[in-house]
């Protein structure tokens, strides 16, 4: 993430974005897994270096909501591409029978954590 310059979690974030698209900082909160007491610390820095815009919701002044702006767009593939290589060296050793056996347990925990 270095090379992109984010730090840890900031790409869940504005991955989120990218997805959902406009979100309330809630909203974002819950769909990228970070609390809600340290979203507004976490998207100060995306803001600043222009890769998230906050604006208040028109309907409910109390209510932020988030956007990811066209800079992070540019972010958007290089992202996507050091996900794709974690992932290829994270199981590059692995036999296709134990990539099934990692695949379904992932999918298993995701499905707790989801649940909890």
């Amino acid at each position: 993430m270095s090379n992109l310059d984010l730090h840890l979690g900031q790409e869940m974030v504005l991955d989120a974005l990218w997805t959902f698209g406009e979100l309330s900082q809630t909203e974002l909160a819950e769909k990228s897994g970070v609390r809600k007491a340290t979203m507004t610390v976490a998207l100060r820095p995306l803001e600043k270096c222009g890769l998230v815009e906050r604006t208040c919701d028109p309907n409910d002044r109390r209510v932020m909501l988030v956007a990811a702006t066209a800079k992070s767009q540019k972010l958007r593939h290089e992202l996507y591409d050091v996900w794709e290589q974690l992932n290829r060296e994270t199981i590059a050793d692995l036999t296709n029978d134990e990539r099934k056996t990692f695949d379904r347990l992932l999918k298993k925990v995701r499905l707790g954590l989801e649940s909890q």
